[in-house]
């Protein structure tokens, strides 16, 4: 592990920071260790560097929802999949969560739009996709090491399918009462 990671007080700081190099992203990881105890400091650098090696480690806080929004649209690509039904769904979701990074999109935000979009007169199916193609963000996003977990979003009851159908007397029925 030698030569993965240090501790350093930046000028005129008190306070150690970390620097771990993430071999896989070829950058390093700078980040502060909120104290001003060496030992503790090296101690948060050992895990750190494990939280690295195991590919747990909280990526940069520069990932936002657009770069969410590109691995889906890759990957519906990748996968062959209709862009059109994702364009519907991104419709109603990049005006919301344009320009939040992606660290601060949680349950809370999650709840948030699904009350606007409650108040937009939105189906709870139709929220319910939406969310769906959030949540399928993130699990790309952890798969591909850009953030460390997939938040939680809570799904609305829908209406139940459907059900019955008419017989053929029935349909006749209605088809006379139609204009020809």
């Amino acid at each position: 592990m030698r030569g993965d990671g240090r501790i350093f007080k930046p000028k005129g700081s008190t306070i150690w920071h970390t620097a771990v190099w993430i071999p896989y992203e070829h950058r390093e990881w700078r980040q502060s260790t909120s104290t001003d105890n060496e030992r503790k400091a090296r101690a948060i650098l050992r895990e750190r560097l494990v939280s690295v090696q195991n590919r747990l480690h909280i990526p940069s806080s520069r990932f936002a929802y657009e770069n969410l929004r590109e691995l889906i649209g890759l990957d519906y690509q990748a996968n062959r999949r209709k862009l059109k039904a994702l364009k519907i769904r991104l419709l109603h979701l990049d005006p919301f969560f344009k320009g939040w990074r992606a660290m601060d999109i949680g349950t809370e935000a999650a709840t948030r739009y699904t009350v606007q979009r409650q108040d937009e007169g939105a189906s709870n199916a139709s929220i319910n996709r939406e969310l769906s193609v959030l949540g399928r963000m993130f699990t790309l996003a952890v798969q591909q090491g850009k953030v460390a977990i997939r938040p939680y979003f809570p799904k609305l009851k829908e209406a139940d399918a459907r059900s019955g159908f008419f017989e053929a007397e029935d349909f006749r029925c209605v088809l006379r009462e139609l204009p020809t």
